[in-house]
């Protein structure tokens, strides 16, 4: 569940416990002084914000499930080259898992960019995962409703966001069990799939 990065304004009843001892306190969040903005334009802002952090944070699941997978492939491969006999039926099935899974991972994660990639970068487009990252940024850097372009952007990235993570739920769900079978029947430790992210 992702939060919205500040409260709005209102009235809250703070709690606070100690030992057994409760304080409550009541209180007042006044909008700040220099940029009003009415009730419906705070909400949208916030809605969106929380819509792009949302996309946002499965990307950066996508990216860490297919980092993890990637050090398990390499670390088969390796065992592959030191072994003084490998199962031909588990290289050729590591091979074939591994053309199928290179394919997400590039456009998961680009070649030559890190974890989020320079800020160059993204302002160049960079990789959905940045986007994200740099439209929920957009959204929340100034309080007033969401532009156009903003909008029009977060619409383009859900779908994007949606069709890589359906890729990687049909790989954890139906690619990774397949290799792991052969691998299993052939005595090698199997791969551990990460978990399937929500769309």
């Amino acid at each position: 569940m992702v939060s919205p990065p500040e409260v709005t304004a209102g009235e809250y009843e703070i709690e606070l416990n100690i030992g057994d001892d409760v304080l409550k306190e009541k209180g007042e969040v006044k909008p700040v002084p220099g940029f009003e903005m009415g009730e419906d334009e705070r909400a949208l802002q916030i809605e969106k914000q929380v819509e792009a952090m949302s996309l946002s944070r499965k990307m950066g699941l996508a990216v860490t499930g297919v980092k993890s997978i990637r050090r398990q492939i390499d670390k088969l491969k390796e065992s592959k080259e030191k072994a003084e006999a490998f199962p031909e039926e588990a290289e050729k099935a590591i091979q074939v898992f591994e053309e199928k899974f290179s394919a997400l991972e590039t456009d998961i994660i680009p070649k030559g960019i890190g974890y989020r990639g320079s800020l160059e970068y993204a302002l160049r487009g960079g990789s959905i995962s940045e986007m994200t990252l740099m439209l929920s940024l957009s959204i929340g850097s100034y309080p007033s409703r969401p532009t156009d372009t903003d909008v029009f952007m977060l619409e383009q990235l859900k779908g994007a966001v949606k069709e890589l993570l359906m890729r990687m739920n049909a790989l954890i769900d139906k690619d990774i069990p397949e290799l792991n079978k052969v691998l299993e029947g052939n005595g090698i430790k199997t791969l551990r799939a990460p978990k399937k992210i929500d769309f």
